[in-house]
């Protein structure tokens, strides 16, 4: 089975949600509140914030998702290839040495 996911339809809902995740990031240290075991809220909170920020990047980034899904009676596989719009991503992995296995040829 293959699927593809193109991200351009999807993107401004996705990056809606995160937008609105962001906004409710200080909230979720303030909430846990005794469970963080004397812990510092904000130090949680700008973790959450940096890490919101990194999937923003992500997702402004990412182009599509190809999922390809094998099921044979032996094993069952699942390959998750994924394309980016020019970028620091795109920049970053063209700069890397290829894979030693082609997974696709």
């Amino acid at each position: 089975m293959f699927i593809h996911v193109n991200m351009e339809p999807l993107r401004e809902g996705a990056l809606s949600g995160i937008a609105q995740m962001t906004q409710m990031a200080p909230m979720i240290p303030m909430m846990l509140g005794p469970k963080m075991s004397g812990g510092d809220p904000m130090v949680l909170s700008r973790m959450i914030t940096a890490l919101l920020e990194g999937i923003e990047k992500f997702v402004r980034q990412l182009d599509y998702v190809d999922i390809l899904i094998s099921l044979e009676p032996e094993a069952a596989g699942i390959t998750i290839l994924s394309g980016y719009r020019n970028g620091p991503i795109k920049s970053y992995l063209a700069k890397q040495k290829p894979a030693s296995v082609a997974l696709l040829s």
